[in-house]
């Protein structure tokens, strides 16, 4: 995520897009009611005006996504994950979670997330504020008169230096391209890689037979209902998302 830099007298004062506090309770959220039968990852994905996470799951029957934002009793899906939370502190006490979520987006003057349950998968979305799409654009183009490139997305770019001084001319900007559509959508289908980045799927599987071929991803699962993984340089550390 990208931070808004600003100063009062000596003070550097750093605002994340999203309020740390709504962004934490949502990443509980999906680590409490997640299904955890579906070898999918939680996933998160950050735009330049918004953020989206998902998970897979539903809602408990007879409760509706406008339920959330109310005083509604909590029916968790993984009650003994729920407890652990709740007993070591990080959650105050359960079907509070979304409400906590919606309070802090209008304290930072955020307009209200969406959220959503399609498909068995629940989806929530944080749209930035404008203060802090302004504050975005003019930096940029500070950034601009001052002669210096614009940072639209540092992962990919991070990750092709990593891999670029191990296997040199091999990663490619299309390679990173895929990478980059992995790192957003882990499970994303060979079909829909391939209209992603402008190649045919049968290219698309060459490059993804080379990239595992030198351990830059991993395949997690079989072909229908795995996905993939994203790896450091060393090996040591996977990248399941990048951004």
């Amino acid at each position: 995520m990208k931070w808004v830099i600003s100063y009062e007298d000596v003070h550097r004062i750093e605002t994340p897009p999203v309020p740390i506090d709504a962004l934490r309770e949502g990443l509980h959220n999906a680590l409490i009611h997640r299904d955890y039968s579906i070898p999918a990852p939680i996933q998160i994905r950050v735009y330049d005006d918004r953020m989206i996470l998902f998970n897979p799951g539903a809602l408990p029957d007879g409760l509706s996504v406008e339920d959330l934002q109310r005083v509604h009793s909590s029916t968790p899906f993984n009650p003994s994950i729920a407890e652990t939370f709740f007993r070591s502190g990080e959650i105050e006490g359960w079907g509070q979670g979304y409400r906590k979520i919606f309070d802090a987006c209008r304290e930072a003057g955020m307009p209200e997330p969406l959220v959503e349950a399609v498909g068995g998968t629940m989806s929530l979305t944080f749209f930035f504020a404008a203060a802090y799409l302004s504050a975005m654009q003019n930096a940029e183009k500070s950034r601009e008169s001052n002669g210096q490139e614009s940072e639209v997305f540092d992962g990919p770019e991070k990750w092709g230096e990593m891999w670029g001084e191990k296997w040199g001319a091999a990663v490619t900007q299309r390679r990173i391209a895929i990478v980059r559509a992995l790192g957003m959508n882990p499970t994303i289908s060979i079909p829909r890689l391939a209209d992603a980045v402008g190649l045919g799927t049968t290219a698309i599987e060459n490059h993804l037979r080379f990239l595992q071929e030198i351990g830059a991803i991993e395949r997690v699962g079989p072909a229908k209902g795995g996905y993939w993984r994203v790896v450091d340089s060393d090996g040591s550390e996977p990248m399941d998302h990048i951004g």
